[in-house]
């Protein structure tokens, strides 16, 4: 558990001082995807996907998607 705070210290520090804007919305974007998908899988895995869950799952995806697009386009 020692080592769990130190890294989380660690990630807070960087996110503070290092991250710029950008930076910080792709990252809170990655931790959104990687729960939603972890999500899914989970679900997927007990048998308990259903269509519903799927279409909330891709409105949820979409503005990150096309936050990313944006982002392309400008650069």
């Amino acid at each position: 558990m020692k080592k769990q705070k130190k890294l989380e210290e660690k990630i807070q520090r960087y996110k503070d001082n290092i991250m710029d804007e950008t930076d910080k919305d792709f990252y809170e974007n990655t931790i959104v995807i990687r729960r939603t998908m972890g999500e899914l899988v989970l679900r997927n895995y007990k048998g308990r996907i259903i269509q519903e869950k799927i279409a909330e799952l891709s409105e949820e995806f979409e503005p990150i998607k096309d936050n990313v697009c944006n982002r392309k386009k400008k650069s």
